[in-house]
């Protein structure tokens, strides 16, 4: 299984059943990383593409991007830097951001109605 470090920590990219279920890219509503599953306002188009031996998984609007190796991992790591974004981004307060990151910050808390406990 591939892994992240964020914050000098490891942590293992988890598949995504929300959206992985179907490998689903397309009116996306529901993103679901670890036990956290984010509820969209809106459908999301994920882009998808494959260069270079990797699949590519971005949201342009957000600047979120992910690569792997294998097409569900790809997926999955979007998922993981989804949920990134939102916990030290949209979470975070204004003062701690740089100009960049609080208009990411909006964009996000626009975007996400409700986040949840997966079960």
């Amino acid at each position: 299984m591939a892994s992240r470090v964020i914050d000098g920590k490891r942590y293992p990219v988890r598949q995504n059943p929300a959206t992985l279920a179907e490998n689903v890219t397309s009116q996306v509503l529901v993103i679901q990383h670890g036990k956290h599953r984010f509820r969209l306002r809106k459908p999301i188009e994920i882009e998808v593409s494959r260069k270079e031996g990797m699949y590519w998984h971005e949201l342009p609007y957000l600047g979120i991007l992910a690569a792997e190796k294998d097409e569900m991992e790809s997926l999955a790591a979007f998922a993981l830097e989804f949920s990134s974004c939102w916990f030290n981004i949209a979470l975070e307060d204004d003062s701690a951001l740089t100009r960049d990151a609080r208009q990411l910050k909006k964009k996000l808390l626009n975007l996400v109605e409700t986040v949840e406990r997966a079960q």
